[in-house]
């Protein structure tokens, strides 16, 4: 027959665990071997003796609230309410993540967020299954959607932009119409401020729309080349990192309309002529 339960307390780490079972194995049968009847205790734990001692009685197992509650009644779920539970649920968050690392080519990390709530994996989907700029979705969606949404305590599914405008504004970045920092600091918030208007028309008003001119570029990368003479000598005498400082300046004066690719070649022809 079993004894009656111990719980032993002040136990923090597998060493003294093990210790205070062996001391209470040898307790307990020395008890029973004398013809005692171990007493339902919780017990102290001392790691400098090793040994065990009383620190409160327990009555009725039921003290040990793990033992099963009498006053809870079983609950019984059929197989048939099982079968129609599991037929009710939609695609469950880690298969979601994983069907949209696997078909439109989103980082694990991404997909992680994407696929955390039903709101945010409905509003990618819908976007997913309807356009191809899958990738710079998500890039915006986590990078600018989503953090505008909770700035401005906005449900993503009450946003005021048709996924269509959404995929209209990358089109400019990708063409480079718009650069990106701009689409996401500025034309971005305008358009869903004013959604009547398309991302071209807004860029436009904005004064967003990036310079592919050759003579504005070579007027602008003339200015700077000559602001910064002693530079330029250093760039040609091997410091091609100062290449990064010239974009940058370049990018200033024309408030950063200057088509990014556009100017880099002609700058490094400009500096290397």
């Amino acid at each position: 027959e079993y004894n009656n339960r111990c719980e032993v307390k002040n136990v923090n780490s597998m060493k003294f665990a093990r210790q205070a079972i062996d001391y209470e194995a040898k307790r307990q049968i020395k008890i029973m071997e004398q013809g005692g009847t171990v007493s339902q205790n919780t017990l102290n734990f001392n790691p400098d003796t090793g040994a065990t001692t009383p620190l409160r009685s327990k009555e009725d197992a039921p003290d040990y609230r793990y033992f099963p509650d009498p006053d809870l009644p079983p609950v019984l779920i059929s197989e048939k309410e099982i079968e129609t539970e599991r037929d009710q649920l939609t695609i469950l968050p880690w298969e979601f993540e994983s069907e949209v690392v696997e078909k439109y080519a989103i980082s694990k990390a991404d997909a992680k967020i994407i696929s955390a709530e039903p709101a945010v994996a409905k509003y990618f989907l819908d976007y997913a299954q309807n356009f191809k700029r899958t990738k710079a979705f998500s890039n915006l969606l986590i990078n600018k959607i989503l953090p505008f949404c909770k700035e401005k305590n906005i449900p993503i599914d009450e946003l005021a932009l048709q996924h269509s405008q959404i995929n209209d504004l990358l089109g400019l970045i990708e063409d480079n119409t718009v650069s990106a920092s701009a689409a996401y600091q500025s034309l971005f918030e305008q358009m869903v401020y004013k959604p009547d208007l398309s991302a071209l028309q807004l860029a436009e008003q904005l004064g967003l729309i990036q310079s592919s001119n050759q003579d504005e570029l070579e007027q602008w990368l003339t200015e700077v080349i000559t602001a910064y003479p002693d530079k330029v000598k250093a760039y040609q005498g091997g410091k091609k990192g100062l290449l990064g400082f010239f974009m940058g300046e370049i990018m200033k004066r024309s408030k950063g309309k200057a088509n990014p690719k556009k100017t880099n070649s002609l700058l490094i022809k400009k500096l290397d002529s």
